[in-house]
């Protein structure tokens, strides 16, 4: 019994020593230079830090655990991979994600979505118990309300209605393919056996078939359009203010098109090509493998291996397609050249346009990324550098909540003043702010340094062993609980003084 007993006293005492040693350790290290009030940091375990764009963030077992605040007023609750919930200011979004993307919901002012797999839903007033809705189960059952207040519901391929689906006011069908109707904007169409019957009239429209024996199509006073035994014979007769004429293709040996301001010759269609108008010229000689245009719309392919695409200003251009693709785009005072090389290499530069030869143009912001080593980002004189980075695309908002921090092993943020820098989502952590800096590898060494206040600091082991000075003092820490110091030149005379009185 006496045994029994000293055993358990002793098992309390090291019970007792160990949890005074932890919290001994967690009291102090959750503040130091330059950590601020309120943050703390314990590797990949549990951290609170305010990084350099003023953001706050609490993050717990490596990328599993998540909450942020933003100085914009941006949150993110995220318990990955199974929930995230983001609130985006800016746009006044609230995202929710369940495994993306398997589950999602959107809030936006009085709008609710969700969707689950292939079951979608979405409320376009919340607030009004009667306003428009709708749910789909893709691809079997449809039901909501409208516009105008009306109800409608749909099991496919059986029978029902299904409004604003597809482009279409409406779509109603028995049967399907065996009967249904469509409209949009007035006009409405009937098919039987859809594509083989169909007609459509309205605001001026009116189309008939029986595919592939017979079709026609007008469409006002603008043009009227017939095949027969498609696509063998194709006829059109233009009747545009600027542009009249008539045109035929017997396929698969020749076709003609003239009109007032530009004639079309198709031989072998849609093989060779030749056009020529007022403005514009087109040679295909064979599509798609040669391809030239002139006119507001500039083209040059030479396919599969080289293609150059001018529109408004802006070039695409294509090299080994699909594979490889650059581009110069113009966006209001800015322009933006990309670079695309598929999945493995993506680059961006956005610059400021030039309106003088001696005006040098500036860059604002720069995205590259080496699939799926890394990327870099700059907006400004902020920069980032993130590895690695397993989605191929630019930046996917669900991928970046959810998925992303798990494979992002070391990232580091930087301006000209300020650094945050980490790997193995903060097994070991650098972080500068101006004079001061911080850095940690946990649980073996944390260290930090001020230059402006004259302070340093460094534990070993959260506090095993422990130095600090500030100025002329000086302090030594060690087993987590004993302080041995040097008080300052400053504080030394007025204990002086007290001690003498």
């Amino acid at each position: 019994m006496h045994r029994l007993a000293r055993q358990q006293t002793r098992s309390c005492l090291c019970s007792t020593v160990c949890l005074l040693v932890a919290l001994s350790s967690l009291v102090g290290t959750l503040h130091a230079a330059p950590l601020e009030e309120g943050e703390f940091d314990w590797g990949p375990l549990f951290s609170r830090m305010v990084d350099l764009h003023g953001d706050t963030r609490f993050r717990a077992l490596g990328p599993f655990v998540e909450r942020a605040e933003s100085s914009r007023g941006d949150q993110l609750r995220a318990l990955r991979p199974l929930y995230v919930r983001a609130e985006i200011a800016e746009s006044g979004r609230t995202h929710y994600e369940f495994v993306w993307p398997l589950a999602v919901a959107k809030e936006f002012k009085e709008q609710f979505s969700w969707r689950v797999l292939t079951a979608f839903y979405l409320d376009f007033d919340r607030t009004d118990p009667d306003g428009r809705y709708r749910f789909w189960l893709l691809p079997l059952w449809f039901h909501g309300r409208n516009l105008e207040g009306d109800r409608y519901a749909a099991l496919f391929p059986i029978a029902g209605q299904i409004d604003e689906f597809l482009g279409q006011d409406y779509i109603r069908f028995f049967f399907w393919p065996l009967w249904m109707q469509t409209a949009v904007n007035e006009v409405e169409s009937r098919h039987l056996l859809w594509p083989i019957v169909s007609h459509t009239s309205g605001k001026g429209i009116h189309r008939f078939r029986v595919f592939p024996f017979y079709g026609y199509s007008r469409h006002r006073d603008r043009f009227e359009k017939r095949f027969i035994l498609w696509p063998i014979w194709t006829e059109a007769r233009y009747n545009y203010p600027t542009s009249y004429g008539s045109g035929y293709v017997l396929f698969p040996l020749y076709g003609r098109i003239r009109l007032s301001d530009e004639s079309t010759t198709f031989v072998l269609p849609p093989f060779f090509r030749y056009s020529r108008g007022q403005r514009v010229r087109t040679v295909n000689a064979p599509w798609p493998f040669f391809q030239y245009r002139t006119g507001e719309e500039q083209r040059l392919y030479f396919f599969p291996v080289w293609g150059r695409r001018t529109l408004h200003g802006n070039h695409l251009n294509h090299f080994l397609w699909p594979i490889g693709r650059y581009s110069t785009i113009q966006r209001h005072d800015t322009v933006q050249h990309g670079l695309n090389i598929l999945p493995f290499f993506y680059s961006e530069r956005e610059v400021t346009e030039a309106f003088t030869e001696e005006e040098e143009p500036e860059v604002r912001s720069r995205y590259l990324k080496v699939w799926p080593l890394a990327s870099y980002r700059r907006a400004g004189d902020l920069r980032r550098l993130r590895a690695l980075e397993f989605w191929p695309l630019k930046q996917t908002g669900p991928v970046e909540r959810g998925w992303a921090p798990f494979w992002t092993l070391g990232v580091r943020t930087w301006n000209e003043e300020d650094l945050d820098s980490e790997l193995l989502w903060g097994l070991y952590r650098h972080r500068r702010r101006g004079d001061a800096h911080y850095r940690s590898v946990f649980p073996l060494f944390d260290s930090s340094r001020d230059e402006a206040e004259d302070r340093r600091e460094f534990n070993l082991l959260r506090g095993l062993v422990g130095y600090r000075r500030e100025g002329d003092a000086m302090s030594v820490r060690l087993l987590y609980l004993l302080r041995f110091g040097r008080p300052s030149a400053e504080e030394t005379p007025a204990l002086q003084g007290t001690a003498s009185d």
